[in-house]
């Protein structure tokens, strides 16, 4: 942007994405992901600076649908899932590769 201000367009297409996630505290520490997600723009606010330091948190609606190509909404990790495909989970989609 050459101005330097972000602009948010009303009739702008919803984009589709993946969200990878694992739950903290979670002791078998599984890995989601949920294909087709559509996000809702979040609501915002402020709050007066105080003497204590609290986070302020966004929470997003989300929708995920069925995969266009394979139908599933989620692939989760288990206790079994190999080294290679749990390591690498955040650094690219998980696709199942058909035979494996």
């Amino acid at each position: 942007e050459t101005d330097k201000v972000i602009s948010e367009v009303s009739n702008a297409k919803i984009k589709r994405i993946a969200l990878m996630f694992e739950f903290d505290g979670d002791v078998k520490a599984t890995r989601y992901v949920l294909y087709n997600v559509s996000v809702s723009r979040p609501g915002f606010g402020s709050s007066t600076k105080s003497d204590k330091t609290e986070p302020t948190t966004t929470e997003l609606k989300f929708v995920a649908s069925q995969h266009p190509e394979t139908f599933k909404f989620k692939d989760a990790t288990t206790a079994a899932t190999p080294a290679g495909i749990y390591d690498a989970w955040y650094t690219k989609v998980y696709e199942k590769v058909v035979g494996a």
